[in-house]
C-alpha cells in the first residue's frame, strides 16, 4: 500500500487545533508563566509593549578581527586545555594539549595523533615541547613549572 502525501495551502488541521487551544487558554498560560518566573513574564511583556518599534539591528557579515598584530600568550583553561591564544582577540591560535588524569595522576598530554587528537599540533611547535608529553604534575608547583617551561620554549615570555 502506498500513502500519498499531498501538499496543500494553509496550515495543517493539527496546527490549527493547537493554535486554538493556546489562544483559548492564553490567560491561564500567562499566570503559570508568572508563577514559574516570579512575575518576570509579565514584566517582560510590559517592557516589550512599552518599547518603541525599532528597525532590526544590522547583523555583521563576519566577526571583525581587531587591528594590530597577534599578541600570543599561554592559557591553561579550567577544563584542562592548554592553548596559545591571542590577547587582542582572545582567539585560540594553537592547541598544545591537555592536562589529563591517568591512574589518579595529572599529566600533560601533547596534542598529537598518537595521543588520539584529531587536529594534532604543528610539527615545528611539537618538536620544541615533545619531551614534555606525559609529564607528571603531582603538585601545583609542577604545573607552574610546566607553564614557565612552555613559555620559555615557545618564546612567549
Amino acid at each position: 500500500m502506498v500513502d500519498l502525501i499531498l501538499r496543500r495551502d494553509g496550515p495543517r488541521r493539527e496546527d490549527e487545533a493547537a493554535r486554538r487551544l493556546i489562544d483559548s487558554n492564553r490567560d491561564r498560560i500567562g499566570r503559570l508563566a508568572d508563577q514559574l518566573t516570579g512575575g518576570g513574564w509579565s514584566a517582560q511583556q510590559a517592557a516589550r509593549a512599552a518599547a518603541p518599534a525599532a528597525a532590526p539591528a544590522a547583523m555583521p557579515a563576519a566577526a571583525r578581527r581587531p587591528a594590530g598584530d597577534a599578541q600570543p600568550y599561554l592559557r591553561f583553561s579550567s577544563n584542562g586545555r592548554v592553548v596559545i591564544a591571542c590577547a587582542n582577540s582572545a582567539r585560540q591560535l594553537h592547541f598544545l594539549g591537555e592536562l589529563r588524569r591517568r591512574d589518579g595522576r595529572l599529566r600533560f598530554v601533547l596534542a598529537t595523533a598518537e595521543n588520539g587528537f584529531i587536529a594534532p599540533l604543528e610539527d615545528a611547535l611539537a618538536a620544541r615541547i615533545s619531551d614534555l608529553d606525559g609529564l607528571l604534575l603531582a603538585t601545583e608547583t609542577d604545573r607552574e613549572a610546566l607553564e614557565v617551561t612552555l613559555r620559555e620554549r615557545l618564546d612567549l615570555a
